[in-house]
């Protein structure tokens, strides 16, 4: 384990659980991240936080029931992960108060205007923006990952990356891809 550091031995059995429980789970509170896992694990918040904004609006404009099927997904990702932050003592009331397309990281508010502008271009652009999305999450996840193994963020982060991986094929699937 790179940059986690546990205050107490704790047992972590690898079994599989269904993503809509890591974030009601009773996983133990004994971790401590580094203030680099606890800056991704905040921008893993904005970053579903902004997917899930995204497919609201793309789901306005196509009315394409993928878009509202996961962006309901992409808000169970949220509350897994801010499940995660609340069992750490990490406050992210900062980043889940604002609201729908507003974000603290400048990067992503750039990025949310910068997707919205490409997907209002056709349904087509707003799949592959879809896709584009969950490219890199996954990306993201599997940095992530390396940097809390054996510890409750694994379990999380797994979870979403399996979910990422399914709304990619998904969108892959709508694209003929």
């Amino acid at each position: 384990m790179k940059n986690a550091q546990k205050s107490q031995p704790v047992n972590h059995p690898h079994q599989p659980v269904a993503p809509e429980q890591c974030a009601t789970s009773d996983l133990p509170t004994s971790i401590t991240y580094s203030e680099d896992v606890i800056a991704e694990l905040r921008h893993m918040i904005e970053e579903e936080k902004m997917a899930g904004d995204i497919y609201d609006v793309l789901y306005q404009q196509t009315g394409l029931k993928i878009f509202d099927r996961i962006a309901t997904s992409e808000d169970r990702h949220l509350e897994t992960l801010i499940a995660q932050a609340e069992q750490g003592g990490i406050d992210v009331d900062d980043l889940t108060l604002l609201p729908a397309g507003e974000y603290a990281d400048v990067d992503l508010q750039t990025l949310y205007t910068t997707l919205l502008t490409s997907a209002g271009e056709s349904t087509e652009a707003a799949l592959l923006v879809g896709q584009q999305i969950e490219q890199v999450d996954i990306a993201d996840l599997n940095e992530a990952l390396a940097d809390v193994v054996g510890t409750p963020l694994e379990t999380a982060y797994t979870h979403l990356l399996v979910g990422s991986q399914q709304h990619l094929s998904a969108f892959e699937g709508w694209l003929g891809l």
